[in-house]
């Protein structure tokens, strides 16, 4: 996260990032990844307009059989139909379902929350 952030050049977003270790299946990992980082850069892109600085979190949370990464900003949020005609919306859901995850949107008011839940794979030793 702070990578993507700090590749855009921004100074004025802070983030919050709440993470546990989750096991991945290599076969989802790069798909996940990309996932992340195409809401970011949405985030950063259209949240953080016009040199708006502004907050992003990160929670990465396992349980049971699967995991979540949610990702929200406090940016103006995008209306749902916007949503539904966007690329980058319809990339991350593309992505979600070869790694056989699920992504929902919601209005985080102000903002958007992104939420991943994916399954996860047990840690071999």
């Amino acid at each position: 996260v702070s990578d993507v952030v700090g590749s855009s050049g921004r100074s004025d977003i802070t983030l919050d990032v709440k993470a546990q270790p989750l096991f991945v299946d290599a076969a989802n990992a790069s798909a996940l990844g990309l996932i992340l980082n195409e809401i970011l850069t949405n985030a950063i892109k259209h949240a953080f307009t016009d040199g708006r600085s502004g907050h992003l979190s990160l929670v990465v949370e396992g349980g049971n059989d699967y995991g979540t990464i949610r990702i929200c900003d406090d940016g103006p949020g995008m209306p749902s139909a916007a949503r539904s005609k966007s690329i980058g919306t319809s990339l991350i859901t593309r992505l979600a379902r070869q790694a056989r995850a699920e992504a929902t949107w919601r209005n985080n008011m102000p903002g958007t929350c992104v939420t991943i839940t994916f399954p996860q794979t047990a840690a071999r030793s």
